[in-house]
């Protein structure tokens, strides 16, 4: 029997469940059912979280003495599983090694100059299941593994394309490696669960490779998705569940009969429920069906209102007036609605002033969160990617190509976006309490011109900084290394400190002077005095779970509105 390890590390630092990464086990399950003898080979999926260091990783693999080592290589794990490979083919010189995904897929031939570790890259990166599952049935059959289509291969000294995969993807119920049982969802930790109904997307943004050039839609039957439904949604391991599709709502029949389905499952009250949406398809029997999932809030990817921007990533038909317009209409179908907004910092074109005025557009749409995106990544396969250097980007010259800057936003303006940016996040999300007074204090007062609330927002945000000073140690000039890698954990270091008992009793008692105050935002005050004295953070069930022990003459709903959503991003 021929042994394969397939490395799998997933992107779970922001979550406390565990996240799994579903390549390996949608390509593990396809080569399987593909081979005339599935006894024939045994493959291992060996499977890291998001802080696993390369030796350790190493370590796993060699322990298991493959005849193959297959890696899925992202944005977020591109570094150490190249070092993983590294490491592995200094113990095991004969070892075969083949990476896929989409940050090899396509620049196969640099990856092959630069990682002398590894042997084949897979090129296709939306039919890569028909190239693994050939290159198995060749591994067990002897036949020349450089002989299988969709490779970029070493042969005489040189580096070598095969010819393209031919075919089309299969997706019927037995290529579900959820029907098939090879994802057992039993941990105790809990899980974030990832799964797709589609492939591919009809847009083509410059920063994604998702969509665009030959790229179609493919959607999967609908039992199939519906029997996974099932075994997800009645799993008592699960807590939270991401639609991965590019666009859940393309379909809206489709979308509602989904979700009409999730509803009729045990745990759908007690599963959190995230999708990808196209906001200029949303309509109300659309809007209405998601209103149905639990805590869910409407996820929509702006990326920017600077029109010259939106330009060049070539999001022409998604202006600021067409979403506020949806946004709207949204909220005369459902007024309580939770809006995300999704924005990138440091695109071409925009500037600080830009950005301000992002900031201001979305606050005048009553957003429930704004995500922010940096850095931008200039992935192989996009026209960032290929216009990097034209398009103005000061960007990291080790994979993966983080954006520091552009010529017209440089750094030192970029930090003065973030620290507003950040805070917003913290202030708008974090504390429904503050939320909710920043926003009644706008509607009472009338400050929904363009430019009024990003310019209180920003007054707000500097007097709590000069109190709390957090943006003291965070020097994006001095990061070293994997630059978005090291940002996220300096941000989250940031966010830790933001979220104890003495930077929410400030940020209450700031907004208080700001906006006068509501009742919810008095209590709050007191309550973070009480975890204060008791050397507590207003952090995680535990300590939600204290106070409301301690404070039984407050409403439970009104104790969580002033407890931090922060989980340890």
């Amino acid at each position: 029997m021929k042994k394969l390890a397939f490395l799998s590390q997933a992107s779970d630092a922001p979550i406390r469940e565990k996240q799994i990464l579903l390549a390996p086990f949608v390509l593990k399950r396809y080569a399987l059912n593909k081979l005339d003898d599935d006894t024939a080979l045994d493959i291992k999926i060996i499977d890291f979280n998001y802080s696993a260091s390369a030796a350790d990783m190493a370590a796993s693999v060699i322990s298991y003495a493959p005849d193959v080592l297959a890696i899925s290589v992202y944005l977020w794990n591109y570094r150490e599983v190249m070092e993983c490979a590294r490491l592995v083919k200094e113990y095991y010189t004969d070892l075969i090694i083949l990476v896929g995904g989409p940050m090899v897929a396509y620049s196969a031939m640099q990856v092959l100059v630069e990682h002398s570790a590894i042997d084949y890259v897979c090129i296709e990166d939306r039919l890569g299941e028909l190239v693994f599952a050939e290159f198995c049935r060749r591994l067990i059959t002897g036949e020349a593994l450089d002989g299988g289509p969709g490779l970029a291969v070493r042969r005489d000294g040189a580096i070598h394309h095969t010819p393209p995969v031919s075919g089309s993807l299969e997706t019927e119920k037995r290529h579900s490696p959820f029907i098939a049982g090879d994802i057992a969802l039993s941990d105790p930790k809990g899980y974030y669960v990832t799964f797709e109904t589609s492939r591919g997307c009809p847009y083509n943004c410059g920063y994604c490779a998702w969509g665009g050039g030959s790229s179609k839609m493919n959607f999967f039957p609908i039992e199939r998705v519906l029997e996974e439904i099932e075994i997800i949604y009645n799993n008592d391991a699960v807590k939270h569940v991401l639609f991965v599709d590019s666009n859940m709502n393309l379909k809206r029949d489709r979308l509602i009969h989904i979700i009409e389905h999730m509803r009729k499952q045990r745990r759908f009250l007690s599963i959190n429920t995230r999708m990808h949406l196209q906001i200029n398809l949303i309509d109300e029997p659309t809007a209405r069906a998601l209103a149905t999932l639990p805590n869910f809030s409407f996820d929509f990817g702006l990326q920017t209102a600077n029109m010259a921007s939106l330009e060049y990533i070539g999001r022409r038909y998604q202006s600021p007036d067409s979403i506020a317009q949806k946004v709207s209409l949204l909220r005369t179908w459902l007024p309580d609605a939770r809006i995300s907004i999704d924005l990138m910092l440091g695109l071409p074109g925009d500037t600080l002033t830009g950005f301000e005025q992002t900031l201001d557009f979305c606050l005048r749409l009553d957003v429930f969160r704004i995500f922010l995106a940096y850095p931008v990544c200039l992935l192989p396969g996009t026209r960032f990617y290929d216009q990097r250097d034209t398009a103005g980007f000061i960007y990291t010259q080790d994979q993966p190509l983080a954006v520091m800057c552009t010529k017209d936003f440089p750094l030192p303006a970029i930090k003065e976006a973030l620290v507003i940016g950040i805070w917003m996040q913290i202030i708008l999300y974090y504390y429904d309490a503050l939320r909710e007074a920043v926003f009644l204090h706008f509607d009472n007062h009338g400050i929904n011109r363009p430019g009024e609330r990003i310019c209180f927002m920003k007054g707000l945000i500097k007097e709590v900084e000069q109190h709390l000073g957090i943006f003291e140690t965070f020097f994006l000039e001095k990061i070293e290394g994997n630059y978005t890698k090291e940002f996220y954990i300096q941000k989250g270091q940031l966010l830790k400190q933001a979220s104890t008992a003495h930077s929410a009793l400030t940020l209450f008692e700031t907004i208080r002077r700001h906006t006068g105050g509501t009742l919810e935002i008095e209590t709050g005050i007191c309550i973070h005095r009480e975890y204060l004295a008791a050397n507590r953070n207003p952090v995680g069930a535990t300590d939600l779970s204290w106070i409301k022990a301690r404070r039984a003459d407050i409403p439970n709903e009104v104790l969580s509105k002033l407890h931090s959503r922060f989980v340890g991003e």
